[in-house]
Order: structure tokens, then C-alpha cells, then sequence
């Protein structure tokens, strides 16, 4: 017998929409972008003929007030256009007291009190939810003293070849997404861009239509943006980047600690001649205190290490002429940033050093913040 878990009000007064509503939405939203797009494109030509357009107060072409860019200056990044709003994380879509989840480039949003698991985890007594990232909905009972129940399970895992022939085609929040039901077991099933997300209980399909783009996604696409010129620039460890005006700035000379979440709105500088290696209760697992928070560290000393295993899967680029290592979120038991499913983790090697910068940066809210701080990154002048 399933416990029913109240949603928040703002579930309950206005449950989420059907994927079929949805779709002649996203139509409307489409013509209005492309009636937008059609205006730009217009602009963009008269100016290159000469014809004076006010538009905005008089701003120079292609840059608005309160950002600054340029090529090899702040802001210069690894893509030729900025993202669409389609394309960056919908936070509108996450109901009060809920948190976001992502594995890789999509994510869902659940209870925040709800557990999240690796594999290999066990998950005993009696619960409302769970999140079970890179496995299927098993739950492993081994070692368990009290009977299990839970109430609703979500997992969310890499799944290879075509989408089910039988399933729905709709359109979630910009994405493309297969759905298949089992009304008996009530789960439901989604398929989009690589990923299988199934949901089963009395919040599954709330769950599922809460599928969007990842942050992550969104720091690693083909973009380029330019920071507010409010924010601060910082050089440390070699490396020049952007941060929000407002983040305290703390100073350490250790790497190491605790393996907990980033420090919410806060930049760690660290000169990492030193390990801190404390005795650290294990940190909660739950979705709200897992979530992305705004923040960044960067780790520049001897003591930073790189390892065959973190060389294992590793995705180099050319940013600004840096060579970045982003590390892939590592499905494990333990935590450490790189299976912290809202940190990126990346090395970041300036030219002609083969020891690199470790640079943390979490990824909050639609991805912009993460996108404009990573795209910051480029050698001190």
C-alpha cells in the first residue's frame, strides 16, 4: 500500500500540465521566436548597410548594458552563439520544498526530503521517496533490520538504442520525450536524449512532467556568453575568471576536507600546499541538501594530483587558450566532487604547465551562472 506524500501547494492548486497541452504551447512559443528571430535578423542587416535603427537606448551593436565581451577578453568561450531559452534548465518547473536532480544532461525534480542513492547503495525502512541514480527501480534490501517500504521510487539512468515503438511522442519543456505507462504498477516511463527516467507511485507522472536540460548540459554545449559588468574578475593560480559581485571570497592554503556540497554564493581560493584530511561524518543524501548551489573553488599547488583514474573518461577542450579536463560525474558510493551530481569538476592546464588548476564550479539554476564562470576562464595576464 503506497503512503500518499501530500505535493506542495503549488501542486496540489495547479497540477503540472499534460505533455498534449503542452505541445500546441511550445508551437505558439516557436512563432514567437521566430517572428523575434526574423526581427534581429532585419536589425543585423541594416546596420550593415548604413541605416541608423534606434533600438535600446542607443546600445553599441551586439553588446547590451551591464555585460562586456570580446575575442580573448572576458567572456570569450568554446561556442559561437549564446543558448536559447529552450535550452537552459527550466527552474519554473521545480514546485516550492522540491529540488532538482540531474544525471548528466537531464534532470528531474522530487521532494527535497527524498533520498538520493548510487548503485550498490542499500535502502532500508520505511520512506516517501527515493531517487536511485544509474540503475534501474530494484531496490537492493541486503543487510536491511526493518521491513522496506517506500512510497515512491524515481531512477534516472543511461540507456542505449531506439525509444519503445509504442510509446507517446510529446514535448516536454522543449525536449523530445517517448512515454510509456503501467497502470498497474502506476510507473511511468520516459525516454529522452539517451536517458531512461521511470517513476513509480503516486507522484510519478508530477515527476515526470518535471523533465528538463541539466546546467551541466548546458556549460558544456556549443555556446558563448559574456559576464555582467557588475561581476568581479579574479586572477589566482595562474588563471583569470568572472564571479557574482556579491560571493564572499574565503582563502585556504589546504585541499582536502569534507566531502560535502559547495558553499552556497561563496569562491574558495586555495594554494593547496598542503592536505586536510579531517574525520568527517557522512554527509546527508538527500535531494535538497545534494542540490546545485551557486559557488566556485579553484585548487592551484603542489598538492594538487591528477590520477590515471581521473584521467579515465575525462573530456578535454580548448577554452581561451586553456586546455580544460572536465571529469564525468562518477556513479559511486561515497561522495567527493565528482560524483556530486551539481558540481562541475574540471582540470584546467595553462600552456606549457603539465601540473593543472582543480577548478569546482556548482551547477545552479538555468546554467547561465556556470556557463558565464566557465567561460570566464583564461590565462592572467
Amino acid at each position: 500500500m503506497y503512503v500518499l506524500e501530500k505535493p506542495p501547494p503549488s501542486v496540489r492548486d495547479h497540477p503540472p500540465r499534460s505533455p498534449e497541452v503542452i505541445i500546441p504551447e511550445a508551437r505558439q512559443r516557436e512563432t514567437r521566436r521566430r517572428s523575434f528571430i526574423g526581427l534581429v535578423i532585419a536589425l543585423v542587416l541594416a546596420s550593415g548597410l548604413g541605416i541608423g535603427i534606434g533600438v535600446g537606448g542607443g546600445q553599441g551593436a551586439g553588446h547590451g548594458q551591464g555585460s562586456v565581451s570580446g575575442a580573448g577578453g572576458v567572456g570569450a568561450a568554446h561556442g559561437p552563439t549564446s543558448p536559447a531559452h529552450s535550452v537552459l534548465a527550466d527552474v519554473g518547473i521545480t514546485p516550492a520544498g522540491w529540488a532538482a536532480v540531474p544525471l548528466t544532461g537531464i534532470q528531474v525534480s522530487v521532494p527535497a526530503s527524498w533520498q538520493v542513492e548510487p548503485p550498490g547503495e542499500t535502502v532500508c525502512g520505511r520512506i516517501n521517496g527515493v531517487v536511485l541514480l544509474g540503475r534501474g527501480l530494484h531496490l537492493p534490501e541486503r543487510g536491511c533490520t526493518q521491513r522496506f517500504a517506500v512510497a515512491n521510487v524515481v531512477s534516472l539512468r543511461a540507456t542505449n538504442g531506439p525509444a519503445p515503438s509504442s510509446g507517446r511522442q510529446v514535448l516536454i519543456h522543449g525536449l523530445k520525450v517517448t512515454l510509456t505507462s503501467d497502470h498497474r504498477t502506476e510507473t511511468e516511463f520516459a525516454r529522452v536524449t539517451g536517458m531512461t527516467i521511470a517513476a513509480t507511485g503516486p507522484l510519478a507522472t508530477t515527476i515526470v512532467r518535471t523533465i528538463t536540460h541539466s546546467p551541466r548540459s548546458v556549460v558544456l554545449g556549443p555556446y558563448r556568453v559574456s559576464v555582467p559588468r557588475a561581476w568581479r574578475h579574479l586572477a589566482f593560480g595562474g588563471l583569470s575568471f568572472s564571479v557574482p559581485k556579491r560571493w564572499t571570497t574565503e582563502r585556504v592554503i589546504w585541499i582536502g576536507g569534507c566531502p560535502f556540497n559547495i558553499a552556497r554564493s561563496t569562491l574558495l581560493l586555495s594554494g593547496a600546499r598542503s592536505i586536510f584530511a579531517p574525520s568527517c561524518m557522512p554527509p546527508p543524501n538527500t535531494a535538497g541538501y545534494m542540490a546545485a548551489r551557486p559557488g566556485m573553488k579553484v585548487f592551484a599547488g603542489s598538492k594538487v594530483l591528477v590520477t590515471q583514474a581521473q584521467l579515465h573518461g575525462t573530456e578535454c577542450r580548448s577554452l581561451n587558450g586553456l586546455r580544460v579536463c572536465v571529469q564525468p560525474y562518477r556513479l559511486a558510493g561515497g561522495y567527493s566532487a565528482t560524483n556530486y551530481p551539481g558540481l562541475l569538476t574540471a582540470d584546467v592546464y595553462l600552456p606549457g604547465r603539465t601540473r593543472p588548476d582543480l577548478v569546482e564550479i556548482g551547477l545552479s539554476g538555468t546554467g547561465m551562472t556556470p556557463l558565464r564562470i566557465f567561460d570566464s576562464l583564461q590565462p592572467s595576464r
